[in-house]
């Protein structure tokens, strides 16, 4: 199977709009990421020293945890919810990877609510992992292309596939940085430590472990 066929997109597509995708890409990263420094300034973190304990980067643990996330929403739409975009084979994956990307039509709400908040699961992994911000970004991108590639029966959708890191990376930085702040604020007047707020950010349990094994 030819690798350049794999990852092409359908053939209305030309060349030249890889150009503009790949500029669309880096500036918004790169907003996102002067975004949320700018937010987390303006509320004052760096006066937060504990904000800033040092957690070595398990880049292992960050990628399982990606592939966990996309078996687990996988599971639940075709187990549960029993939709036929989940029904997968071995042979629907191979059509995906023949086929390439192609532009899909969802809803506003899937498009630009479900996908944003599965792309910031796969990038807060990355960095409640101890990984910092530029080496987090590749995550959401992999987890992205592996559930278009391999858990949808549809083909492979090229906005689905670029929505879901770009705007994941924005909202699981800020959700990130916000939970850091209460969390490590001291501010026991609104937050005890071990609240379920830890169960309501977006940072999930893994990050509250690592924090109690340092304190």
């Amino acid at each position: 199977m030819n690798i350049i066929n794999t990852l092409s997109v359908n053939r209305k597509f030309k060349k030249k709009y890889f150009h503009y995708y790949f500029q669309i890409i880096f500036f918004t990263i790169l907003s996102s990421y002067s975004y949320s420094q700018s937010l987390t300034d303006s509320l004052m973190v760096k006066e937060i020293p504990s904000l800033h304990i040092k957690a070595k980067p398990n880049y292992w643990f960050a990628a399982a945890e990606v592939f966990s996330i996309n078996m687990t929403i996988w599971a639940y739409d075709r187990f549960i919810y029993q939709v036929d975009w989940a029904k997968i084979l071995w042979k629907t994956m191979q059509d995906n990877l023949k086929h390439g990307f192609v532009l899909d039509e969802d809803g506003f709400d899937t498009n630009q609510f479900a996908h944003p908040y599965h792309g910031s699961l796969s990038f807060s992994a990355a960095r409640s992992s101890g990984i910092d911000f530029w080496r987090a970004v590749p995550y959401p991108f992999a987890g992205s292309l592996m559930w278009e590639l391999f858990m949808e029966t549809e083909y492979p959708s090229i906005n689905d596939f670029i929505t879901t890191p770009m705007s994941g990376i924005i909202l699981g930085e800020t959700s990130f940085r916000i939970s850091n702040l209460v969390r490590y604020s001291g501010k026991k007047k609104y937050f005890k430590r071990n609240c379920c707020f830890h169960s309501f950010t977006d940072e999930r349990p893994k990050q509250t472990y690592l924090r109690q094994r340092r304190t």
